[in-house]
């Protein structure tokens, strides 16, 4: 018992010590009650295709994070709490889980099927016991999954033709792809982030 308790310690204390936040913010990854379930490399859909990560599955929260060239550690991006997510297998792409969070939802893409059942095994366990210790699901909000830039040529509000001069922009509360013009408001969405307002398209803008 003594041994288990000082690898898991130790565990996390070298992952600390090889891992910084991307917005500089103190990491405080050692909880007497954290221990590691699954960690591996996946690949996940950004708005520009696949890029693959670092993937920390714990008992209570997801990390998921990229490697800095320069020094070697991991940068984290993102740290959600278990008890706030769902997860389902979606078609977009092979051996592809869709990951819902209030923060953040994105998709994460195996290797292979035995792989992505055993993340999405391990995924739906801990999710339901964090659930179950939380007193039940509280209802929140998720983040809308963000429209890749290959799928939209054209603004989705105003038709307008993406180039080199009209961008492509999402909007944080519906995920849509539009132009600079379509999408010059920004509103605070707690459940993305609680200080800072961030860019929403006219539409969403229109009907909050």
């Amino acid at each position: 018992q003594i041994k288990v308790e000082s690898k898991r310690v130790d565990y996390l204390q070298q992952l600390q010590s090889t891992m910084k936040s991307k917005t500089n913010e103190p990491l405080n990854l050692i909880n007497r009650r954290r221990f590691i379930v699954r960690e591996g490399k996946l690949d996940r859909l950004t708005r520009r295709g696949k890029q693959q990560f670092y993937f920390h599955l714990f008992n209570d929260v997801l990390l998921y994070s990229s490697k800095e060239m320069a020094s070697g550690k991991l940068v984290l991006h993102r740290r959600i709490a278990l008890e706030d997510v769902s997860v389902e297998k979606t078609d977009r792409a092979s051996f592809a889980l869709q990951i819902m969070s209030p923060q953040k939802s994105f998709i994460i893409c195996a290797h292979d099927e035995l792989e992505m059942g055993e993340w999405e095994k391990d995924l739906q366990h801990f999710i339901k016991k964090c659930v179950e210790k939380s007193g039940g699901r509280k209802t929140k909000q998720a983040a809308p999954l963000w429209v890749q830039d290959k799928d939209k040529n054209e603004c989705e509000l105003c038709d307008q033709r993406f180039s080199f001069i009209t961008r492509r922009h999402h909007c944080r509360k519906c995920g849509c792809l539009c132009c600079a013009k379509c999408s010059s408001h920004k509103m605070l969405l707690k459940h993305i982030d609680e200080r800072q307002e961030v860019r929403v398209c006219d539409r969403c803008f229109t009907v909050r």
